[in-house]
């Protein structure tokens, strides 16, 4: 795995994590699950068609844009982690009880550190979810 910084602008810098080849990076995603324990969904926000399903062995694209929450700008994707333990600790903070969340492995392509996040967190341009990695 390669990192590169790219200059975006005249004081925009991203990291970007990923090798010559694109290949998949193993990934790990916190998620809903549905009533029936079965599915998992996005969060807040969908990428296919705006549905937040997500399918299984399907490789789901976000689109790449600029966007802002309180005036600080931040490439937009599927947010991702690439540590475990960090991902246990980022996952204390959802205390909704009434939902059913839980981290799932997956593989995420082209990421980028998310600046702006209180968390090692990554954006990932694609994902993919195999079902038997699902993890309680």
């Amino acid at each position: 795995m390669v990192s590169y910084k790219l200059l975006l602008g005249i004081s925009k810098t991203i990291t970007l994590i990923m090798n010559k080849t694109d290949d998949k990076v193993p990934c790990y995603k916190i998620v809903d699950l549905d009533k029936d324990g079965k599915n998992i969904r996005f969060l807040f926000h969908g990428v296919l068609n705006k549905s937040r399903d997500i399918p299984y062995y399907v490789w789901l694209k976000a689109k790449r844009k600029w966007a802002g929450e309180g005036g600080q700008k931040y490439w937009t994707g599927i947010h991702v982690f690439t540590d475990k333990r960090i991902a246990d600790k980022y996952f204390k903070r959802f205390t909704d009880a009434t939902k059913k969340r839980i981290i799932v492995r997956c593989w995420g392509k082209r990421l980028i550190a998310k600046k702006s996040s209180r968390g090692n967190v990554f954006l990932a341009e694609e994902i993919m979810v195999p079902e038997k990695w699902i993890e309680d």
